[in-house]
């Protein structure tokens, strides 16, 4: 996952073959939905990924980025994360994935 700090954009990719080809599959997501600087934010693999974010809009809100084993575990945690990193505001779940594993034969 990439982010953009003053727009609040963020750009994600799931299934790529490496880290480089994700991050770069963010990073265009994020510019394009209008982020100006997208940058390294969160990598996950072989779980599954949420964001938290206030629903109320912030000047400098703070995500909550986690895995776990399911959406449900890292959403609870995240929530709470961002509640506490917001001063006790309200959050919202604002993006969850589960990434396949990979078999890599040699």
């Amino acid at each position: 996952m990439v982010g953009d700090n003053a727009t609040g954009n963020v750009g994600t990719s799931t299934g790529q073959s490496s880290r480089r080809k994700a991050v770069r599959e963010a990073r265009d997501k994020c510019k394009a939905s209008g982020g100006l600087e997208c940058k390294f934010v969160y990598t996950y693999m072989n779980t599954c990924a949420v964001v938290a974010e206030p629903i109320e809009v912030l000047k400098n809100p703070i995500a909550t980025y986690l895995d776990g084993e399911t959406v449900e575990a890292a959403s609870k945690l995240a929530i709470a994360d961002c509640t506490v990193k917001n001063a006790g505001r309200s959050c919202e779940m604002t993006y969850s994935n589960c990434t396949a594993p990979i078999l890599i034969r040699e």
